[in-house]
């Protein structure tokens, strides 16, 4: 369980690096910043960016922004 999770935050993270920059951006600032301590919550929302665009196309919703 523990390797599919994983290839599933893998994955996500490779979804973010082609659709989220923003998220991407302010994740890599804070590590700059603050040395990746006090991140959690830009991580978050960097894999929480990538899972919108899985459900949209999962939908077929197009994707804003």
């Amino acid at each position: 369980a523990e390797a599919h999770t994983m290839q599933v935050v893998q994955s996500l993270v490779q979804i973010a690096s082609a659709h989220c920059p923003s998220e991407i951006a302010a994740f890599e600032q804070c590590k700059r910043e603050a040395g990746g301590a006090y991140c959690e919550s830009l991580d978050l929302a960097v894999l929480q960016c990538a899972s919108r665009r899985v459900l949209e196309s999962a939908r077929g919703t197009p994707s804003v922004g």
